[in-house]
This record gives structure tokens, sequence and C-alpha cells, in this order.
């Protein structure tokens, strides 16, 4: 029996919402309709796709993963529209891979959350020259039509600092859906006047594909075909394992605690550094204007 996507998109719309008489009110459905919907859909797919605690419900894995697709197959009737609307010049469709990662942190939608790293990396690089302005502009369009409207495909921010270096700050989310890159693949230079720092850590030259699929590194039960070998910041599955920086840093803050052996932590005031950028980047968007620091409460 084929799929019904009147079903689907309830479903989409439920799992999004979070609460089914809020999801009925918007459709204009009385909430015990909506419910059989939903349930006719579950029963297609022979499973649960909601653990119902009171009036909550929370996606089960199998919901997970019926949103991950659901997500992409309404991104996609929303492109063939942009597509067909824009009669002045040739569109390429973009099917986006973060909507996986997006499906399952619904409250954390902002693209600035992966600059954090750098953002920490540059106050680590340049610790006695504080920034003084942060300019920032993004683009939106893939990501929020399907559906994470807070969320901007390209995010970029200038970060001036005291002695009038600059700092240009990158990000982009809006990837085909089976682009080979797990994860946050990182590009860093820094160009001084004592030498150059440059690191490459997306590895676009080290592919493997198998028919077997490797685990992502994110997504629990999500397997790829194709991956850029060594692009996933946190590290790699291997034999059954997870190796790499994070796997380290989480070994070495157990030992730290347990054994009071040296650890790298930040300061309080290393940490208010980082998120206050963070903070100038998002003021700066909503007002089209460089935002200064330090920022004034």
């Amino acid at each position: 029996m084929p799929l019904n996507y009147h079903h689907l998109r309830y479903f989409w719309a439920v799992a999004h919402d979070g609460n089914l008489t809020r999801t009925a009110q918007r459709l204009n459905l009385s909430q015990s309709a909506l419910s059989v919907q939903i349930k006719q859909l579950e029963e297609r797919l022979g499973h649960p796709l909601f653990d119902r605690r009171g009036r909550q419900l929370h996606l089960t894995e199998a919901g997970r993963i019926a949103l991950d697709h659901a997500d992409a197959i309404f991104a996609t009737g929303q492109e063939l529209i942009a597509t067909l609307e824009d009669t002045g010049r040739s569109r390429q469709a973009l099917r986006v891979g973060a909507l996986a990662t997006l499906s399952r942190l619904p409250a954390d939608t902002s693209s600035i959350s992966g600059l954090v790293y750098y953002i920490d990396l540059m106050n680590w690089l340049l610790p006695d020259n504080p920034p003084v302005e942060v300019f920032a502009r993004a683009n939106a369009g893939a990501i929020a039509g399907a559906g994470y409207a807070n969320t901007n495909d390209v995010t970029y921010a200038i970060v001036s600092l005291k002695d009038g270096a600059v700092v240009d700050l990158g990000v982009c989310y809006a990837l085909p859906q089976h682009y080979p890159s797990l994860g946050h693949a990182g590009r860093v230079e820094l160009i001084g006047t004592d030498g150059v720092l440059i690191i490459d850590d997306d590895h676009t030259d080290q592919m493997m594909y198998s028919q077997h699929s490797a685990p992502h590194v994110y997504l629990p039960d999500h397997n790829v075909e194709m991956v850029f070998l060594g692009s996933g910041t946190p590290g790699d599955w291997a034999l059954g394992e997870f190796q790499g920086p994070v796997a380290g840093e989480t070994r070495n803050w157990l030992d730290h605690l347990s054994m009071g052996r040296p650890c790298m932590v930040a300061s309080g005031n290393e940490a208010r550094r980082t998120i206050e950028i963070t903070l100038a980047i998002e003021e700066s968007l909503k007002a089209g204007a460089p935002v200064r620091l330090p920022l004034v409460a």
C-alpha cells in the first residue's frame, strides 16, 4: 500500500509543533481527526512515531527517522515551487543535509552555534588582543523553507580586534543531503607578521565509499555510504569505538575530575569573551549594523 502523504504532512506539522492541540488549531482540524491521521500513518509504517508524555509529544527514534525524510520531501516540494516560479534565472535544487541534525535539536536552530568553536579558537590564539567590534551578515532560504525559520544557510562575521587585526568567520549549513562531510569540517588561516598558521580540516581529498555504510558522527542509527575520511571534527567511529579529539578530551576531563590530572579548562573570562562575540553576531544580524564590544547589559 503506498504512503499517504497527507498523513505524512500532518505528522510533519505535529512533530515540529510538539503539541497536537496547537497543530490541530493551526490546521483547522479537530484534535480527534488529527490523531486518527497520525495513527493511520503509524500503522502504515509499523512503528509508533510519538512517545506521549502528558500533553507533550516526543519523537521516538522511528519518528525522528520519519521526520528526516518528511523534511527532505517537503523541502523538495518547496524547491519545485521556487524553481518553477523563478522564470528569470535557472535554479539548482538544494537538498539540505543539515535537516537531519536540526530535526533532533528543535530548540537549537541557530547556525551561529557552529561558529562557537572557531570563535573560541581565535580567542585562544589571540588571548591579549580583545575584540572591539562585530559586523555580521547572513543568507536564509533553503533551511528556513524546510520549517527552521531561525536558521540561516550561510552566516559570516567580521570581528575587529583592539590592535586593528581583523578576523573573518563563516559557516555554511546548506549542503546537499548526501554531501560526504560529517559534522563540522573546519578551515582556519592565521596570517601574522611573524608567521602563518593554516589548517585545512575538511579532507576533501580523502574519500571512502562503501555499500556497507559507516555510522554518522552525530546522528544515532544514521549511516552514510560516502564520507570524507577525518572530516568530522569530533572524530570517527572505528571498529565499534569512537576515536578522535572529542574522545581524548573526554578522557582527559574524566582523569581531571577523578585523579586531579592537569586539564585545559576555560576560565570564566575566556568563556564570557566567546559567548559575547556569539551574542554580538546575533545582534548584528538583527540590527544590520556593527555592534561594539564589550556588550552593555
